[in-house]
C-alpha cells in the first residue's frame, strides 16, 4: 500500500517510530533467547543437523546413524492434526427468517471460499508441525485485492516476537530476510536513497546482499521498515541514537505502512499450555537428550565392531632397542607393517555386553516422550 507516498504522516497514524520499534526488537530478541534456542535445537534435530563428539573413522559417520524418531513423531503428530479440515457453522439471526437462513449459508460458503483460496490444509500442516516442534504456531492476516479476501500468512516461531503469550498479542514484531533486489522491485526505486543509508559511508549493496527487514503491526497500523548492516546500527543506545543525525535515518528505512483499519492486531499466536505461559516447551525438547545419547553409543558401537573386524595395532619395543615404525599397518588397504626394536600387538576391542539392550532402552523411552 501506498498511504505514505500519498501524503499521509506515519508520525499520525503509527504510536511508534522505526527507530523505537528496532529498540522493542532488540530487547525481545534477548528476552526470547532461550525459547529460540529450543526451538532451533530442536530444528536442529529434525534435520538431522546434530554432529556428535565422537572421534570416528569415517567422517560420515559423525552425522546420527539411528532412526530420526524426533522427525517421525512431529510429522506424524502434525499430519494428523492437519488432516481432518474444521467444519464452520453459522447461524441466521432469526431462524425464522429465509433471508437470514440464506444470508447464513452465504457466509458459510464464503468462509469455506477463503480457506480455499488460502490452500488452508497447506497452512494447517505447516502450523502443525511448527506447534509440535518449536510449541508456537503464529498466522497473520492481510488483505489481498488479488485474492478478494483475507490472505493468511504463516509465521515462523523462531522469527516471531510477540508482546506476551496471550492468544492475540497486542503487537508484534517479525523479521525476515531479503534480498536488496527484491525490495527495490517491490517497493519501488523511491526507497533506494532510504536503503542505501544502511550502509557505512553510504556504499551501494548488491541485488544478492540479504537486509534483515523487520514488520510491526498493533491496533492502530501495519509498519515495514529494514535495517542496516552491523557498522550502521550499532551506535544505538539505551538512551537513543548517537551520531550526527539526529533522526537516525542511517539505521532504519521505512519501506512501508497503512493503517490498520481492522482496530486490532492482525495475528494469532497459539502456544502450548505448560506451567511457564512465557515460556512454552515443546514435548520433543525432553527426546533431545536422549537422542544425542542413543546416536552416541551407536557410532561408539560402530566404532567398536569396525575395529574389531580390522584391528588397530599398538608397537610394543623390546628391552634396550629404540622401537621405530616404519610403515603403518592399514588393515583396510592391506598395507603390511614394518618396524625395527620392537613388536606390533594387535589392539583388543571388548564392547561393553548391554550396549544393545541400552540402545533398545533408549529408543523405548523416546518413543514413550
Amino acid at each position: 500500500m501506498d498511504f505514505w507516498r500519498n501524503g499521509l504522516n506515519p508520525d499520525l497514524v503509527c504510536t511508534l517510530t522505526p527507530s523505537q520499534v528496532y529498540r522493542i526488537w532488540k530487547e525481545r530478541t534477548e528476552v526470547f533467547g532461550v525459547h529460540k534456542e529450543r526451538m532451533g535445537n530442536v530444528a536442529a534435530a529434525y534435520n538431522n543437523d546434530i554432529k556428535l563428539a565422537v572421534t570416528d573413522i569415517y567422517k560420515g559417520a559423525e552425522e546420527p546413524a539411528v532412526v530420526n524418531l524426533i522427525y517421525q513423531g512431529i510429522n506424524g503428530m502434525g499430519m494428523r492434526t492437519a488432516s481432518p479440515d474444521p467444519v464452520i457453522r453459522t447461524y441466521p439471526l432469526d431462524p425464522a427468517s429465509e433471508q437470514d437462513v440464506e444470508d447464513a449459508g452465504d457466509r458459510r460458503r464464503a468462509f469455506y471460499g477463503m480457506w480455499e483460496a488460502n490452500d488452508h490444509y497447506s497452512l494447517r500442516l505447516q502450523r502443525s508441525l511448527w506447534y509440535y516442534g518449536f510449541a508456537n504456531a503464529p498466522v497473520t492476516l492481510y488483505a489481498s485485492k488479488q485474492m478478494g479476501c483475507p490472505k493468511w500468512v504463516v509465521r515462523d516461531p523462531r522469527f516471531f516476537y510477540p508482546s506476551g503469550p496471550e492468544m492475540v498479542p497486542d503487537n508484534y514484531i517479525c523479521e525476515s530476510a531479503e534480498t536488496y533486489g527484491s525490495l527495490i522491485r517491490k517497493y519501488g526505486d523511491d526507497v533506494f536513497m532510504g536503503l542505501s543509508k544502511l550502509t557505512p559511508n553510504g556504499d551501494e549493496w548488491k541485488s544478492t546482499t540479504l537486509v534483515t527487514v523487520l514488520e510491526y503491526c498493533d491496533d492502530k497500523c501495519v509498519m515495514i521498515f529494514a535495517i542496516g548492516t552491523k557498522h550502521a546500527y550499532d551506535t544505538i543506545t539505551p538512551t537513543g541514537p548517537t551520531g550526527p543525525d539526529p533522526e537516525n535515518r542511517r539505521m532504519v528505512a521505512l519501506l512501508d505502512f497503512y493503517p490498520n483499519l481492522a482496530n486490532t492486531p492482525l495475528a494469532v499466536n497459539p502456544s502450548m499450555i505448560t506451567l511457564d505461559p512465557t515460556m512454552p516447551r515443546s514435548q520433543f525438547d525432553g527426546m533431545l537428550g536422549s537422542y544425542q545419547m542413543r546416536s552416541r553409543l551407536m557410532a561408539l558401537s560402530y566404532i567398536a565392531t569396525f575395529k574389531g573386524v580390522l584391528q588397530g595395532y599398538w608397537l610394543e619395543g623390546r628391552e634396550d632397542e629404540e622401537p621405530i615404525i616404519h610403515e603403518t599397518p592399514n588393515p583396510t588397504t592391506g598395507t603390511v607393517g614394518k618396524v625395527s626394536g620392537g613388536k606390533l600387538i594387535p589392539e583388543q576391542v571388548n564392547p561393553q555386553f548391554a550396549q544393545s539392550q541400552l540402545l533398545s532402552i533408549l529408543e523405548g523411552q523416546e518413543r514413550q516422550s
